[in-house]
């Protein structure tokens, strides 16, 4: 649950049928692409990773999906080294590094 809580997934969790247990679709379905992304930062931080890479974690969302992305990416700032490779560069976020190539 801890988890679900940071990659800003724990209401969506909470308010499924079946909880933990719902089926959610092959391939993930019956999931918007911000549930997706979320998804995947959650199998992420299971591991409790010290470094962090995502790659274009923002692409193909609506732009509230991308805005709560990049709220999840700022929460884990202090857990993790992040490394966000992207095109697009969020402002919300504040980086401690910036490299452009």
């Amino acid at each position: 649950m801890e988890v679900l809580e940071k990659a800003d997934l724990k209401d969506f969790v909470d308010s499924l049928p079946q909880k933990l247990n719902t089926h959610i679709g092959s391939n993930g379905q019956n999931l918007s692409g911000g549930q997706k992304q979320r998804l995947g930062i959650a199998r992420g931080l299971i591991s409790k990773p010290e470094i962090i890479i995502m790659d274009e974690i923002t692409n193909n969302l609506d732009k509230q999906s991308e805005l709560n992305i990049n709220s999840t990416i700022k929460k884990l700032n202090d857990e993790a080294t992040i490394i966000l490779i992207t095109h697009k560069l969020p402002s919300e976020i504040t980086f401690d590094q910036i490299i452009k190539l």
